[in-house]
């Protein structure tokens, strides 16, 4: 559903810095020591889960 929704706000003109995705995955650790929940360059449970889509857009497989 977040990636239809966030389609349609960038058709309506909406910039990738004003959409914000919260991106939970599953989380081992939480604090950032066993990477399981990596996104890019960022560790979900310590720097998220909440991001802009222009934070993570260029990472493959946000919307898995």
């Amino acid at each position: 559903m977040m990636k239809f929704a966030t389609m349609k706000l960038l058709e309506f003109g909406f910039n990738p810095g004003q959409i914000y995705l919260s991106m939970e995955k599953n989380m081992s650790c939480g604090v950032g020591k066993c990477g399981h929940c990596m996104l890019g360059k960022y560790y979900v449970c310590k720097e998220g889960p909440v991001f802009t889509l222009e934070q993570i857009e260029d990472y493959p497989n946000i919307w898995e």
